[in-house]
Formats: structure tokens, sequence, C-alpha cells
């Protein structure tokens, strides 16, 4: 088999069908959960953000370590805070499947104290890990996109799939961080995308970057 025939965009007419979404427009229902978290699939929501002052956020809330599609339900929420002065601050909340609850029919997503809502033309963000709090907002400047169906498919039959929604690629942001006793609101701008798969995730390989489909 060629490389073509092994990975694919699910392109076709039927494909659509099948995941019940239209060519032309993006649901509200795409940004909510398409797995069940538990063995044998992962999923994972995620905020990158550039602020004016040259600092940079980073959020991402995961059923899973993408890596390890075999592993039950096991949410975890991480946030990494750049600085424009240098300073890094990077923290993790590992929580049990009792934490964990989102929707099938919107972004609402919520590990623990942390949440990560939205509608596709504005999320709010909170992650709240030891003396790390923030809060951001972040507003659709840009229609939400995904390449074709956005789903690529694996295996001989079809059986694997990987998952990739761009909800907002281009938002603006206000953010608000305390840490340490210090607080400081911010303003930039950002991009959230959503991704899912029943196999360990090659997505650094899928054809729209590669140019093979």
């Amino acid at each position: 088999m060629t490389k073509k025939e092994l990975v694919k965009i699910a392109s076709a007419p039927e494909y659509y069908e099948k995941y019940g979404i239209q060519p032309d427009k993006v649901a509200i229902k795409e940004d909510g959960m398409h797995t069940d978290g538990e063995s044998g699939n992962y999923e994972w929501w995620y905020a990158d953000i550039n602020f004016d002052d040259g600092s940079n956020l980073v959020i991402t809330f995961h059923t899973k370590p993408f890596t390890s599609p075999q592993l039950p339900l096991a949410p975890m929420v991480s946030i990494d805070f750049n600085g424009a002065d240098g300073k890094n601050i990077s923290k993790m909340f590992n929580g049990q499947a009792s934490d964990f609850s989102a929707s099938t029919e919107k972004c609402d997503v919520k590990i623990g104290k942390n949440e990560f809502k939205g509608n596709l033309n504005s999320y709010t963000i909170h992650v709240e890990i030891e003396d790390l709090v923030a809060d951001v907002v972040m507003t659709k400047m840009i229609p939400s996109w995904r390449p074709s169906t956005g789903h690529v498919l694996y295996g001989a039959e079809e059986q694997y799939e990987y998952g990739w929604l761009v909800a907002i690629p281009k938002g603006q942001v206000t953010a608000n961080i305390q840490y340490a006793g210090q607080q400081k609101s911010y303003q930039g701008v950002g991009y959230h995308d959503h991704n899912w798969g029943n196999k360990k995730s090659n997505w650094f390989k899928t054809p729209w970057l590669l140019g093979t489909c």
C-alpha cells in the first residue's frame, strides 16, 4: 500500500454524513467531547496565547496523556506561563476520573476546579493549581476551521482516526493571572484547537502538514 492509502483525510461526502457535520459550517457540538475517555482513546483542548507585553501562556486540558491511549481516564491540566522578563511558571494538575466531566454538545470541560468552556465564538478558561490562578476570556476574530471533516483515518479498514478542530484560529484575549500573592492583567491574541483519536498520536505526520493528500 502507498502512504496515501494508509493515511487519508476523510473528505468524501459520505464522511460528512457519517460524522453528522456540514462541509461549509463548523457546529458548536464539534468542540464537545468526541471520545468516552476510557482505554483506547485520548482527547485534549488547547489554548496558546501571546500577550502584548511579550509573555506567553499555554493551557491544555487532557483526558489522559495522548501518547498513552491505552490508559483509562486520567484527566490532567497543564499550564505554562513564560513571562516577558524571562520568568517561567509551569504547573500540572493530575485528577481522578471523578474529577472529570465534559459535554458532547459543546466545549464544557471540567477537571477538578479547572474549567474550559465556550461556544466557538467566545471561551472562558479557569485554571486553579496550587498558588496559581488564571482566568482567560478568548473571543473569536476569524472563522473556525477544520481540514475537510477534520478526521484523518488510518489502517486498512479505517479503524483508527485522529481528529482536529481549530475552534479559534485567532482571537482577542484578556487574562488575569494570580501567582504567589501577586496579580496582573494581560491582553493579547490567542489560538484554541481540539484534538482526539483512538491511536497513539502522530499529529505532526498528518497529510495536511506533509502535503501528501
